[in-house]
């Protein structure tokens, strides 16, 4: 029975997991030093310089659950630097851990009606957890500009 198999980019942020498509993701990298970017949305850290690219730093944890919660909100723990690509454009979001890269068959993946939340794709279940895959396209183009 040979499905479709996609290859995933598991990552965390917080006590949840997430994935990307492998095809997204141009390189991984570990913590940027930014610059401040003065009336950036709440969920925009800063520019980061890489390797003469000037890029935007995403929080990641903030970008995807309501733009930042003000109200006792967790630091991110910033370990780590996804560079993805959407497009002709490149950011950067600011994570915790690259988990592991999986092959799995497209049927594992429950689809999500896109009432519930255009950002998830579907979720998929690994080891007890619940993976939840994520429409970089779809999340970036209604956050352009």
């Amino acid at each position: 029975m040979g499905g479709i198999h996609l290859q995933l980019v598991i990552i965390s942020l917080k006590d949840k997991l997430y994935a990307v498509q492998s095809s997204e993701v141009d390189e991984i990298t570990g913590p940027q030093k930014w610059t401040e970017v003065p009336k950036a949305p709440q969920w925009v850290l800063g520019l980061i310089n890489l390797r003469g690219n000037i890029l935007s730093l995403i929080d990641f944890d903030k970008f995807l659950n309501n733009h930042g919660n003000t109200q006792q909100e967790e630091k991110l723990c910033y370990n780590n630097t996804v560079i993805i690509k959407s497009g002709k454009r490149k950011v950067a979001l600011a994570l915790g851990d690259v988990e592991e890269v999986v092959d799995v068959d497209e049927s594992h993946i429950q689809l999500m009606d896109e009432q519930v939340n255009d950002a998830v794709e579907g979720v998929l279940l690994r080891n007890d957890r619940v993976i939840n895959l994520i429409n970089l396209p779809t999340l970036f183009s209604e956050n352009e500009g």
